[in-house]
């Protein structure tokens, strides 16, 4: 029995040492787990800090994207108010070319209208220095006339 206790000791002694060394194994095992756990903690809290910085990155371009869309909509409003000053504008200055144009078919209309006053007192001026002349001719007329009747009377 002495021989059989021993291999059984031997044996024992053995898974022992096994023992001890599987859990020495498993022990660095769970340690390098532990250190890759912590390093993937350490990964995903770094991850979480970019996606943070990230969302804040995406919020302030949100936010100066609407700025922009609404400075782009106040220069639209702004065009649309010069373009429409503009067309009102355009409308006086349509309104005052048909003025001048009405103005200077009126000042063509009256110096046509003194040329035919001027052309009419020429006319009757050119009458008044006829009836003028016949005046004298039948003055002349009337006076040899009472001179020849002076003639017969006496």
């Amino acid at each position: 029995m002495g021989r059989g206790f021993a291999v059984v000791a031997d044996s024992i002694r053995k898974l022992a040492e096994q023992s001890s060394q599987s859990v020495k194994e498993i022990d660095n095992i769970i340690k390098e787990t532990q250190n890759y756990s912590k390093a993937n903690i350490t990964s995903i809290e770094s991850m979480q800090a970019i996606s943070n910085d990230q969302n804040q990155y995406v919020a302030q371009t949100s936010k100066s994207f609407d700025d922009i869309i609404n400075r782009v909509t106040e220069i639209v409003n702004r065009i649309t108010l010069v373009a429409d000053e503009l067309e009102d504008m355009k409308k006086g200055k349509d309104d005052v070319i048909g003025y001048v144009q009405n103005v200077s078919a009126s000042t063509e209309e009256v110096s046509a209208s003194v040329e035919e006053v001027s052309a009419t007192s020429e006319e009757q001026s050119a009458m008044v220095q006829q009836l003028s002349g016949m005046v004298e001719t039948i003055n002349n007329l009337t006076n040899e006339l009472t001179e020849t009747a002076k003639i017969f009377k006496a």
